[in-house]
């Protein structure tokens, strides 16, 4: 075999290797992983999962409405569309929110917005720890699809 033909072979030996290293999982990453915003309501810190909802936004007010569904806080003009928005807290059985800024985007089905006042930032956790509700830590994960159901439920019962 003459030299430049080991050398190519080499080459593509090594691209080879190359492409493989990418269809493998990284190294020491064998449990799932969730990806989770976490918020705080009353005290009591919360977590929504990435993959229940649309988007958040910050810095919407919505335009109030005259209606008797609790939480209501009123219409919103997000991504050309009027979203309804309800107000986290009064939803899950707190006192109303105090400026609340913040605007989960659920657009399962009918689209909701969901407001809060303090976003406390990102988690990734282990999937065995989310779906466990990780209650050692204090934590409580929503569930944002049973959440909109009961918002479209005749009686609008909170979860």
């Amino acid at each position: 075999m003459s030299p430049r033909a080991s050398g190519a072979s080499q080459v593509e030996a090594l691209r080879r290797a190359f492409d493989q290293s990418f269809r493998a999982p990284p190294p020491g990453e064998e449990e799932e992983t969730e990806d989770l915003l976490q918020l705080r309501i009353g005290g009591q810190a919360l977590a929504v999962r990435l993959s229940e909802i649309a988007g958040l936004i910050q810095g919407r007010t919505p335009v109030p409405l005259p209606a008797a569904a609790p939480g209501l806080l009123g219409l919103a003009g997000i991504r050309g569309a009027l979203w309804p928005v309800f107000d986290l807290a009064v939803l899950l059985g707190e006192p109303p929110a105090q400026d609340p800024r913040w605007l989960l985007l659920c657009g399962a089905g009918a689209p909701v917005a969901l407001a809060f006042s303090l976003f406390e930032g990102h988690l990734r956790l282990a999937r065995s720890v989310v779906n466990g509700a990780a209650p050692a830590s204090g934590l409580r994960i929503l569930s944002i699809p049973h959440l909109v159901a009961s918002l479209q439920t005749p009686e609008g019962d909170p979860p």
